[in-house]
């Protein structure tokens, strides 16, 4: 007897979900459907607020007790909060943000092996001997006299030097073509109209992208092609970075304590922007390269990080800055730079960066140097769970693959690797603004409102404020605290904590209490029957333990019954969400498996039939999930699995492998008849 359908809440549905395609019990792979289904509604940060959802004042606030005298505080004053923007046109601005994510992906690992493999040339022999015979000796005396010296006197007058030898640079190497840029608007004019009728413009748009990149030189053979480039003293903006730090190694030489390091910020498109103009900047041709000497890019691509006695950090900028102070800049190696401030006139709109990595021309290691550059970067370093709404965002999941190719491209030189995480999270808490509107803190990745609090979220319990926000609101000052997003966890029901291998610790209290209308009252307009779901956080669970050992007594001896049928439930199966539920002494095994199409209750019933009752395999069917697209408003139960004891379960395995091995010999001797018939057809036709 099969479990009858089952009338299922919104919000149950909506958390279930997750579970349409978990056949494989494994309760990572439910966690990421998870995500992935209810990404747009519970998770993004730039949706609007639901003021039915969540109060505008939370009453943890209220019983928090702590002092606002203790805290900072922000007052402004806001307008009058605008609702929500059409359904249709926000499903557009998400379809266009998850292309483009789909892009940055694609081109985390295409920027970071470009650095790789330009960065060996810093060790090309041939290379190094060409940039330095082009060192004036004065300048190399100059560096040679300054080492005799003690280590103060060298640090006081390191800067001089360096800043003398940026300015001779200069003057002596030129660029003669474009280098790395980002063109949002272009992109996103080009998604935009591709589902149009295609126009001109957008042709011409599609088939011209050197005047939206720039033109670079035809690089056959990298080696050579740069040699001859060093030779003429002329290449673009990016290369000239490589032939500076190379002069600087050898000015250096094994005469000082240091290690140069040249940092590279990803061009990659931005997903979290909406570029709202594009169209227009693309009629006007605003967006196009003005010359070869990318002058509208006011901030570098590429500089050099020379690490200086273990002590300072020298931020070289040989090609880009105008002033002497920025060309050269001294700061303390825990010390966060502002390269990439935000600029008050919007002068730099067109560069946006989200990564800063920096490569030891020495022992090429790749470093995630971010939280040095790049402001409000707190949410990278956070210690969440996978239960934290910060896990399942989009810039979140980035930096996972960000992480990822790092370490993967770290590989080949293993034995020089190093942990900067400790340094790095330290930068980011001294590196970061808090917002200044209520909309900014909404779409903030580091701080939250209790009022931006979603339904199924909910602040841990104990969690500290770190500021407080007044604003304005119908004439109302409102007062609110400022919390951390890794202080957030999200709230599930308890049938939604059992298909994720946890079941409720005694005596727990729901965080909240969520009221739904059952779809089929919606379906008949009964809005006012409704039920009550409780949520539950997870600090309120533990992992639901192994199915009892049932035991039996034969002739008065106890033992462990190795019938998997005493575990049947109410509708003839049990249900198992997770692998570590299955009793000891008992196995699950695959209905569906790609090798063939074997079809295993029929190969277990032949089985029975040939053998007598006492050996027969016995098996119970297993739920592993709930299908709920089958039939809308349904709970329809997914019986992936069968489960068997150990000794039935090898049997059956071996009948198995071998009606595999029969289908795989049935098929050679199909393609060895055909074979005959087509050479006996072959020969009688000649």
């Amino acid at each position: 007897m099969k479990r009858p359908y089952e009338e299922v809440d919104s919000i149950e549905e909506e958390n279930h979900s997750a579970i349409d395609n978990a056949s494989n019990l494994q309760v990572e792979d439910v966690l990421d459907d998870y995500e992935s289904d209810n990404e747009d509604d519970d998770l993004e940060f730039d949706e609007e607020v639901n003021w039915e959802d969540v109060p505008l004042v939370s009453k943890f606030d209220e019983q928090s007790g702590v002092s606002k005298s203790q805290i900072l505080n922000i007052s402004i004053s806001t307008d009058k909060f605008i609702g929500s923007r059409p359904k249709r046109a926000k499903k557009q601005v998400t379809k266009l943000k998850k292309l483009k994510y789909g892009l940055n992906i694609i081109e985390i690992p295409f920027f970071l092996r470009t650095l790789k493999e330009r960065s060996k040339l810093c060790l090309d022999e041939r290379l190094n001997r060409r940039l330095k015979r082009s060192i004036p000796k004065i300048i190399g005396k100059k560096f040679d006299c300054l080492a005799k010296q003690d280590s103060n006197a060298q640090n006081d007058r390191l800067r001089t030097l360096l800043l003398g030898a940026v300015l001779w640079f200069r003057s002596n190497y030129k660029i003669n073509s474009n280098g790395f840029r980002q063109n949002h608007y272009r992109l996103d004019y080009l998604i935009r109209n591709s589902g149009c009728s295609v126009n001109k413009k957008f042709n011409h748009v599609l088939d011209n992208e050197q005047l939206y990149y720039g033109s670079r030189p035809l690089i056959d053979n990298l080696s050579e092609n740069i040699r001859e480039m060093a030779k003429n003293k002329m290449c673009n903006r990016d290369y000239l970075v490589f032939f500076f730090v190379i002069i600087l190694k050898n000015l250096l030489k094994d005469k000082y304590s240091y290690s140069l390091r040249i940092c590279f910020a990803l061009p990659t498109h931005d997903f979290d922007t909406n570029y709202s103009n594009a169209v227009s900047m693309i009629d006007n041709d605003l967006s196009i390269v003005p010359n070869r000497f990318d002058s509208d890019l006011l901030k570098p691509v590429f500089w050099i990080e020379l690490l200086f006695q273990h002590r300072h950090i020298y931020v070289i900028d040989p090609i880009v800055s105008i002033e002497e102070s920025s060309m050269i800049s001294r700061y303390n190696i825990d010390e966060p730079i502002g390269i990439f401030s935000c600029d008050k006139h919007f002068l730099n709109k067109d560069q946006c960066f989200n990564y800063v990595v920096g490569i030891d021309i020495e022992t090429q290691i790749i470093s995630d140097i971010s939280p040095r550059y790049l402001p409000n970067l707190c949410y990278r370093y956070f210690n969440v769970s996978d239960f934290n709404p910060i896990f399942k965002t989009l810039s979140f999941r980035s930096y996972q693959y960000f992480k990822k190719t790092i370490k993967k491209l770290n590989l080949e030189h293993s034995k020089f690797s190093f942990n900067n995480d400790l340094l790095m999270r330290h930068l980011t808490r001294q590196n970061y603004e808090l917002p200044s509107t209520y909309k900014g803190f909404y779409k903030s990745k580091n701080f939250i409102l209790p009022s931006q609090l979603k339904t199924l979220q909910f602040l841990k319990m104990g969690s500290n404020p770190i500021g407080s926000f007044t604003y304005t609101l119908n004439s109302q000052t409102i007062s609110e605290l400022i919390y951390w997003r890794s202080d957030v966890t999200i709230l599930k029901s308890r049938q939604n904590w059992s298909i994720l291998g946890y079941s409720i610790k005694r005596n727990e209290e729901p965080r909240k209490l969520k009221k739904f209308t059952l779809l089929k009252s919606k379906r008949e307009s009964k809005y006012h029957q409704y039920s009550i779901s409780e949520l539950y956080s997870i600090d309120q669970v533990s992992k639901t333990p192994k199915l009892p050992i049932h035991y039996t007594y034969i002739n008065g001896i106890k033992g462990v019954n190795p019938d998997p049928l005493c575990y049947k439930g109410q509708y003839n199966n049990v249900e198992i969400f997770d692998l570590d539920i299955v009793p000891d002494g008992f196995k699950l095994l695959n209905l569906y498996m790609r090798e063939s199409n074997i079809n295993v209750r029929n190969l277990i019933k032949k089985y029975n039939k040939e053998t007598v009752r006492s050996d027969n395999l016995k098996y119970i069917d297993v739920v592993t999930g709930f299908d709920f697209k089958k039939k809308p408003g349904f709970a329809m139960p997914k019986v992936t699995h069968i489960m068997l004891n150990c000794h039935d379960f090898n049997i059956l395995q071996k009948l198995i492998n071998e009606q595999i091995e029969a289908s795989r010999l049935m098929l050679w001797s199909e393609l060895i008849s055909r074979i005959k018939i087509n050479d006996r057809i072959d020969k009688g036709s000649s």
